[in-house]
């Protein structure tokens, strides 16, 4: 197992307030928890289930209720070497977004590597923007209308498969702890970019489908 790579002493001294770096088989996260209102029914009813292929590594919890956040995986070796032993966790964050509701899924990876094995890096988050017609199940039926998924920096619709996938433990973002939430948007993800922090509505924009 690679342990995390020395950062600079600047970036150390930002994450030192965000937390501290830990191995990513060793972070514990979030149990399941979502509001009890029709927003968190909807952020569970919509919940994508992730499909890992044989060649992928599995998504991992980021960071832990402490703060405390993984040191992610160097590139080289085995597209799957030390990353297909985790439950998993899924963030979600919701928003009214023009006239619909927008619900995104986030996942992290450890790494982000090819079969040439010097593509990647360290570090991989990647998400889905869910749009439905109105969470409030009181009213009206929650209705999927457009999925947008990240793609390099950018958006494409989504490609749907018949194949089962899996379902990790959902943590709505407003429910998770201060510290954690300070981790997931300062930490220096490297090449990969935590999609719901400061960036959250500008990444609405862009995958906005209609």
């Amino acid at each position: 197992m690679a342990a995390p790579t020395e950062q600079p002493a600047a970036e150390r001294a930002l994450q030192r307030r965000a937390g501290n770096v830990i191995n990513h088989d060793v972070v514990r996260g979030f149990d399941t928890a979502t509001s009890d209102d029709y927003y968190g029914r909807s952020f569970k009813l919509f919940q994508p289930l992730l499909l890992s292929t044989s060649d992928s590594c599995y998504s991992y919890p980021a960071v832990d209720p402490n703060g405390d956040y993984s040191g992610g995986l160097q590139i080289g070796g085995s597209q799957t070497g030390d990353c297909r032993d985790s439950a998993g966790q899924t963030y979600v964050r919701g928003r009214w977004w023009n006239d619909k509701y927008a619900i995104m899924y986030a996942w992290y990876f450890p790494k982000d590597q090819n079969w040439i094995k010097i593509k990647g890096h360290r570090h991989d988050w990647e998400h889905v923007v869910v749009w439905i017609n109105n969470p409030d199940d009181r009213r009206f039926k929650p209705e999927l209308i457009g999925v947008s998924t990240s793609f390099h920096s950018g958006y494409k619709n989504l490609d749907l498969t018949g194949d089962d996938g899996g379902m990790s433990r959902l943590i709505q973002w407003e429910l998770m702890t201060p510290a954690a939430q300070d981790s997931l948007k300062n930490v220096n993800w490297g090449d990969a970019n935590f999609p719901m922090g400061g960036n959250f509505e500008g990444n609405l924009g862009k995958a906005w489908p209609f």
